[in-house]
This record gives structure tokens, sequence and C-alpha cells, in this order.
């Protein structure tokens, strides 16, 4: 990862993802972190946990996944949980995220998930 240095001025744009959500090169961007790609959110809340209780009262807690790519990285899947009283994020490569995906579609096969009929 490149370092972060801080500037006067804007870096020169960078070619976006397809999938980036600013999509016009962050050209007014001061760090190279800035140039990041984020992808839109998919929010999955996690009905059978209890109820997360901050600031701005109560709320079902969740997982977000989204795509993400560092200027000339490759892409990768974040996660992001907010669970009990806290929150954590974590990253994983395309192949984990693909480990993952098989993960859950053989633990759905096993409770009939997949075929929309719960065992």
């Amino acid at each position: 990862m490149k370092s972060i240095e801080p500037t006067d001025k804007h870096l020169p744009a960078v070619r976006c993802a397809s999938w980036c959500e600013n999509g016009d090169g962050h050209p007014l961007a001061a760090f190279v972190d800035e140039q990041a790609c984020w992808g839109v959110p998919v929010r999955t809340e996690l009905s059978t946990e209890d109820l997360v209780r901050d600031s701005d009262g109560q709320h079902t807690p969740y997982l977000e996944v989204f795509a993400h790519r560092h200027v000339d990285g490759a892409p990768t899947v974040r996660a992001h949980v907010q669970i009990g009283n806290g929150e954590f994020g974590f990253g994983m490569t395309i192949a984990e995220a693909l480990a993952l995906r098989t993960g859950l579609d053989a633990v759905l096969d096993q409770v009939g998930g997949a075929s929309g009929v719960i065992a």
C-alpha cells in the first residue's frame, strides 16, 4: 500500500473500477487512500441477534459486504459487522470470498435453505 502523504493540491485522477460508487477518478483526493474504489454495500440484517443499542436508539444488527480496491490494487471484498455493542470490519481476497460462498451454500444445503424449504 502506498504511504499517505498530505499535499496542498489534488492528486491526478485515477481510473475507477466499473463498480466504484464515486466513478469519477476521485479528482479531489489529496491522499492516495482517498482514491480507493468502494462498491455499493449489500446489507443483511441479523434478526436472530440481540438488538444493538447506541446513541441513536436500538436497531437490528447487520452484516454488510462491498467491493473495494486500492489504487493500482486487486479488487477485494470487505465486510462490516455491527453486532452487540461492537463493530468490526475485515477484508477478503476474491478467492476467500468464493470459499465463504461455497461454505454458506453447503450449510444452506444441509438445512434445506437452498431449496427455500427449511428442514
